[in-house]
């Protein structure tokens, strides 16, 4: 018999048991284990740890499960999800549900974390964790180097399947840390919070960013031309498709300038201080193999700030500086270029929210000009504290810095690029500022902004304040649970009295269907799961009643990972115990209408607490949990 089996396989879409989001269910039996089983896992750790890719910048969840072969075929296939690009915030879960299989086996349900139904990187994730240990118990020579190779393919396939982008992994996970609820809807798409709570994000693109803006912002020429046309300060620059094209737009503006592509973010193809037409042509066609339209600029002499704007507000300043080392007497540029990417490859903790550790500097087809125009080679050797500058952008993804400087940033400033976000009508901005100080109002010292991003890239530390910016609170509306039937019509009518006369937008969701403010959703299906994630979608919906009518229907997945009140009315013969503790567990407070025998039994036998009221009381509970206590 195989020391693991895994039996089935199912995705859970709401909330199993205290999962804080949606889950692989994989039902597994276990083989018993004897005294070689020990030798058996650590051989499989050590191999695992020599297959894997470097832990990324994702930190794995801590996990502790009851069984040392599902602790280690989580860890693995945890890591892999990780290296993925896919969401693991919230660990894993093992459950025994039986013994007394042949061979005295144990069969268990282990949950693992996913984001949404159909990407093949779970079932893969588990699977090649099992087979890994398979092959170690039956002995078969393992490959590590071609096991490596493979794995590192799949890996890479399934990174197509990740949220896409920095920012989406990031917000995700503060969102996690802010306990605020999040689910996939589409695309890149993420819902974040509940009902009139809830925000939509996609990147740092969010609900409220115009469509019209974010192309405008997109073409850099067209941006720079409305903002000219505002008043406010902006390089010249013309759009060129050829080569001649090229040249004759820099003798026009006058040298040094800048090529860039008309059209992408990133910093990609930017190449600046370009002081003749024999560096034009050298960058030409790497520039157009990213774009057909290039944007030659005015070079702007002076450091290089980029100021993220919500809402009117300039929330963080950081100056980039391009790609350098620092001379020590001793050693080449080269020498010092392999020397820092050592160094960055185990980077120091950030000291404060938006700080980025660097990335590896990468040389390019700049570099050898930028050396020459500093009388060096790959070959010199600088002298002792000596900046030796590499590229010509300030972009961090081949190896600039990033230096936060809010607090020193003069007013000035700072309502220059809420101006330019304003005009633009974007919510959320990243402006570019060229400027000689940060400190001196560009009033005084000039300044020109060459560029407004609007799906800029957030520092490491920034996605959590950002999202406090946008979703209000936990970004949870309250949420009542329901279990019983034929008391359940009264309760329903007195909460929507109220709601309807404080102007509370109620919606109640059954296994018959559901309704808004009294008033049927036609639009939602009739199972009580999927109206309700209709309902917490619903930007009209103020507070939500899950009330399971029939409680033969409840299962260990729930809707929602909290209840702010969990109600039974009837029905305790109904659900079953592991489907009863998941629903009191998930709730802040529960109470029994009235005294029932059969629910004060089994709610002992479960060792769950409960206060046990009149309809009045039970009322006065309800109104509570919904906020309309006061109202």
């Amino acid at each position: 018999m195989a020391i693991i089996e895994c039996r089935r396989l199912s995705f859970e879409s709401e909330y199993w048991r205290d999962m804080r989001q949606p889950a692989l269910i994989a039902e597994l039996r276990i083989s018993r284990l004897d005294r070689s089983s020990a030798r058996l896992l650590q051989h499989y750790e050590a191999l695992a740890e020599r297959i894997l890719p470097p832990p990324g910048t994702q930190p794995r969840p801590e996990i502790a499960l009851d069984h040392p072969v599902l602790q280690r075929i989580a860890v693995t296939a945890l890591d892999i999800l990780a290296a993925a690009g896919m969401p693991v915030m919230a660990g894993a879960q093992a459950v025994r549900i039986a013994a007394g299989a042949p061979g005295g086996a144990t069969d268990w349900l282990l949950a693992l974390p996913a984001a949404r139904p159909g990407p093949k990187a779970l079932p893969f994730a588990l699977n090649w964790s099992l087979q890994l240990l398979e092959g170690i118990a039956q002995r078969r020579r393992i490959d590590i180097d071609k096991n490596r190779e493979a794995l590192a393919q799949r890996i890479g396939a399934l990174k197509q399947q990740a949220p896409v982008g920095v920012n989406t992994l990031a917000f995700l996970r503060a969102a996690h840390d802010l306990r605020i609820p999040w689910r996939h809807l589409a695309q890149n798409v993420y819902q974040l919070g509940w009902g009139r709570k809830a925000r939509w994000l996609d990147s740092s693109f969010t609900d409220e960013t115009s469509n019209i803006s974010s192309n405008l912002a997109r073409d850099k020429g067209a941006c720079l031309a409305v903002l000219r046309e505002t008043g406010l300060p902006v390089p010249r620059h013309h759009p060129a498709r050829t080569l001649d094209e090229a040249l004759a737009c820099a003798r026009a503006i006058g040298y040094p300038v800048v090529l860039k592509p008309l059209a992408l973010d990133g910093g990609q193809g930017v190449f600046v201080g370009l002081r003749t037409p024999e560096a034009v042509h050298k960058v030409f066609a790497e520039v157009q193999a990213l774009s057909r339209v290039i944007l030659v600029e005015q070079h702007i002499e002076g450091n290089d700030y980029r100021l993220q704007v919500h809402k009117g507000e300039v929330f963080w300043v950081v100056q980039r500086r391009p790609a350098y080392v620092i001379g020590d007497g001793r050693h080449s540029v080269q020498d010092l270029i392999e020397r820092t990417n050592a160094a960055r490859k185990t980077p120091a903790p950030a000291d404060q929210p938006g700080e980025r550790a660097p990335l590896p500097i990468l040389v390019g087809s700049e570099t050898a000009d930028w050396l020459a125009g500093q009388g060096l080679g790959m070959a010199s050797i600088p002298v002792v504290g000596r900046r030796v500058r590499l590229r010509g952008a300030a972009n961090v993804s081949s190896g600039g810095t990033l230096e936060p400087v809010l607090e020193q940033a003069h007013p000035d400033n700072l309502a220059l690029a809420a101006t330019a976000a304003r005009l633009l009508r974007l919510d959320l901005a990243g402006v570019d500022l060229l400027m000689p100080d940060i400190r001196r109002s560009w009033r005084e010292g000039g300044a020109a902004i060459c560029e407004v991003n609007a799906q800029p890239q957030l520092s490491a530390g920034l996605h959590r304040p950002v999202l406090q910016r946008l979703v209000s609170g936990d970004g949870r509306i309250p949420v009542l649970g329901v279990i019983g039937g034929s008391r359940f019509g009264a309760l329903h009518r007195r909460l929507l009295e109220r709601a309807t006369a404080a102007n509370l937008r109620l919606a109640v969701a059954t296994e018959a269907g559901a309704w808004v403010a009294g008033e049927p959703a036609m639009h939602l299906p009739g199972a009580l799961e999927r109206a309700a994630l209709g309902l917490l979608s619903d930007p009209d919906v103020d507070a939500l009643v899950l009330a399971y009518t029939r409680s033969s229907a409840l299962s260990e997945s729930w809707p929602v990972d909290e209840l702010d009140l969990l109600i039974l009315l009837d029905g305790a013969d109904g659900p079953s115990d592991a489907a009863l503790r998941s629903a009191c567990d998930r709730a802040r407070g529960l109470c029994m209408l009235g005294d029932q025998a059969n629910w004060t039994a089994r709610l002992r036998a479960l060792a769950i607490q409960h206060d046990r009221l009149d309809e009045a009381a039970c009322l006065r509970q309800a109104l509570a949990a919904l906020g309309l206590d006061q109202r």
